[in-house]
């Protein structure tokens, strides 16, 4: 059922408001100003009118949600201006004992740097990015074609032990 066009009554909007803030249909159809005899009746009365106004309600939360949840911009234009000292705080001066304004502190505005530098990598960790994406591509080319690849063991890495315990002889050659 479609909700445009639709008018809501005074108190089915204060329906809606109470139910959102106490989650119980019930005592929000008292709140809202309902008039029955019982707490039964009231029962039935926000039960239909759950029924009938939930996508008001759900229309109504989503609004609350996002009046109330920051999203990336305001969270990036803040930590900027956490950044830039921008941001103030009142703290209480125990030496004067008056409340001032500061300015974010130095580790206030590290921190909100580091913050935003997550968000913003950097060219050489954009480069590994690459790198690694294109190791596991061929990786994965090479489990699909049944193939695998030999694994390069760079000389260095082997210790001298290990060479004589694999059939080198004294003079290095190979028996």
């Amino acid at each position: 059922m479609s909700n445009e066009g639709r008018k809501l009554s005074q108190k089915q909007q204060r329906f809606i408001d109470a139910y959102i803030e106490l989650g119980n249909a019930t005592e929000a159809a008292k709140q809202a100003g309902y008039k029955c005899r019982s707490y039964s009746a009231y029962g039935a009365v926000g039960s239909e009118n759950l029924k009938k106004l939930k996508d008001f309600i759900d229309v109504r939360l989503a609004e609350i949600k996002s009046q109330r949840t920051a999203d990336l911009t305001e969270v990036m234009e803040f930590l900027t201006s956490v950044l830039r000292g921008e941001v103030t705080e009142t703290v209480f001066n125990p030496v004067t004992g008056l409340k001032e304004d500061i300015h974010a502190n130095v580790k206030s505005r590290v921190d909100a740097a580091r913050e935003l530098l997550k968000r913003y990598p950097g060219k050489l960790d954009e480069e590994r990015q690459k790198l690694i994406l294109e190791k596991l591509r061929a990786e994965i080319e090479d489990m699909r074609s049944g193939g695998a690849r030999e694994q390069v063991l760079i000389v260095d890495d082997i210790d001298d032990g290990e060479l004589m315990a694999e059939g080198a002889g004294d003079d290095g050659s190979r028996d």
